[in-house]
C-alpha cells in the first residue's frame, strides 16, 4: 500500500503538487541559438536540392502508386449534349437543359434625388404663412 501511495505522488511532485515544480530551476536553452541552429539546417536543406524549395506538398507524387481500373461508365448522350454546348450549334438541345421558366425581375424601386426629396418633405414657401 506505501508503494502505491509512493508511486502516486511522485508524479504528483513532479508535475507541481507543491508550490513549483520540480525542475522550475533547470537551466533553460538559448532561444538565439535554437533559431541559429534552425535557419542552418533550412539552409543547409535548400542548398542540397534548390528545386525541392518551390514545390508544394501537394505536387510531389508518389511513385509507389498502381493505377486503379474504374468500373463506372457515363453514357453517351452526356457527351453529345457537352459537345453541343460547348460548340454552340445544336440550340434545341440549348433548350432542353435551359431551366424551364426564368421569374421576370421585378423594377427596382426609383429612389428620389436630393433635391425632389426635399421638396417632398418640406413645405414649400407659398404653403408657409405670412405673419
Amino acid at each position: 500500500m506505501k508503494t502505491v501511495a509512493l508511486l502516486l505522488a511522485l508524479p504528483l511532485a513532479a508535475c507541481g503538487a507543491t508550490q513549483q515544480p520540480l525542475l522550475a530551476n533547470a537551466p533553460r536553452p538559448n532561444v538565439a541559438a535554437a533559431a541559429g541552429v534552425t535557419a542552418a539546417a533550412a539552409a543547409a536543406l535548400t542548398l542540397a536540392s534548390p528545386s525541392s524549395v518551390q514545390q508544394k506538398p501537394e505536387d510531389k507524387i508518389n511513385e509507389d502508386t498502381r493505377p486503379q481500373e474504374v468500373n463506372e461508365s457515363v453514357p453517351s448522350d452526356v457527351f453529345d449534349r457537352l459537345d453541343a454546348q460547348s460548340t454552340g450549334s445544336d440550340a434545341s438541345t440549348k433548350a432542353a437543359s435551359a431551366p424551364a421558366a426564368k421569374k421576370k425581375k421585378a423594377a427596382p424601386a426609383r429612389l428620389p434625388s436630393p433635391k425632389e426629396a426635399v421638396e417632398q418633405t418640406q413645405p414649400s414657401a407659398a404653403d408657409v404663412p405670412a405673419n
